[in-house]
Order: structure tokens, then C-alpha cells, then sequence
């Protein structure tokens, strides 16, 4: 889930890059040179506050597995997740 909610802030930041570039213009024309004014502070999330490691967690690793055994899963979601399930799997025969 943590996963999800860090993809879709930072999802909605990217999508956001034209209205910051777009504001520290702006700010730069009205203020001028003193204007201390980046991109990301028109972002609707914070950046500083999204954490930086993006990999599955022990817990959702757990889930996944339960999740496998009982239920066929969708093959997106398999796509998605591959590449860190190939690093679970490795670690856990280390």
C-alpha cells in the first residue's frame, strides 16, 4: 500500500512539472533576481517528505506470497512487481 501511495504522489508530481516551471517563471518576472523559487515548491506533494526507497516491504512480501498461493493474480500486477520479487527471492536463498 505504501508503495501505491508513493507512486501516485509522485505520479501527480510529474504531471505537475509545466505548472512549476510555469510558477518560477512567473515568481522570477515579479520578484526578479531575488527570487529563491524552484519547480517542486508548486508540487501538490511534498517532495522532501516522499520517501526514497521504493521497494516491497517484509509485510508485503508476506501478503504477495499468501496472496499467490490462494488466488490466481492478475498478470499486470505480476509485471509490475517482478523485478522486485526476482530480488526477494534472491535474498531469501542467501
Amino acid at each position: 500500500m505504501k508503495f501505491l501511495e508513493t507512486h501516485d504522489a509522485m505520479k501527480y508530481n510529474i504531471q505537475s512539472v509545466a505548472v512549476g516551471k510555469l510558477g518560477t517563471t512567473v515568481v522570477g518576472m515579479m520578484a526578479g533576481k531575488q527570487a529563491k523559487v524552484k519547480p517542486s515548491d508548486f508540487f501538490p506533494f511534498d517532495t522532501s517528505k516522499l520517501q526514497k526507497d521504493d521497494r516491497l516491504t517484509e509485510a508485503s512480501m508476506i501478503v504477495l506470497n499468501r496472496l499467490l498461493k490462494t488466488r490466481r493474480i492478475n498478470g499486470r500486477l505480476l509485471g509490475m512487481l517482478a523485478e522486485e520479487i526476482k530480488r526477494a527471492s534472491s535474498h531469501e536463498q542467501a
